[in-house]
């Protein structure tokens, strides 16, 4: 059987530095403007029959205890007013009246963007 030998150099010291770097980021700041063009391309991009809809994008970010989140949500409830309106364009619905709206996912291709810039907002922030 072989010897096996490990042997270690050096501190933690860069990457005490890097934690406590990410620790004093504002993290909300910085996406703040994002949730705010979220929701400009948002209300661009929502099929529009009275703009009822379309206007009632908003957005939060959400702090969990390992993790910074940035939602949008629409407040614009279907007749049921319980089901956001929004899932039943995305998802497509029957109507009252035995037809059939098809779904139509506005949302996925609209916000890809801004999400994408985001992201590379808040790497570029972490790795500088």
């Amino acid at each position: 059987m072989g010897l096996v030998r490990f042997s270690t150099y050096g501190n933690f010291n860069k990457t005490y530095r890097f934690l406590e770097k990410l620790k004093a980021l504002d993290v909300e700041s910085l996406l703040k403007p994002y949730g705010e063009e979220g929701c400009r391309v948002l209300e661009s991009n929502t099929p529009v029959r009275t703009g009822a809809t379309a206007a009632a994008w908003s957005y939060k970010i959400k702090h969990a205890a390992d993790s910074v989140s940035l939602e949008w949500h629409n407040s614009r409830l279907a007749d049921d007013e319980k089901t956001p309106l929004v899932v039943l364009i995305i998802n497509g619905h029957g109507t009252g009246r035995g037809g059939y709206v098809p779904p139509n996912d506005f949302v996925t291709p609209a916000i890809r963007a801004v999400c994408e810039e985001a992201a590379n907002a808040v790497w570029k922030a972490v790795t500088s």
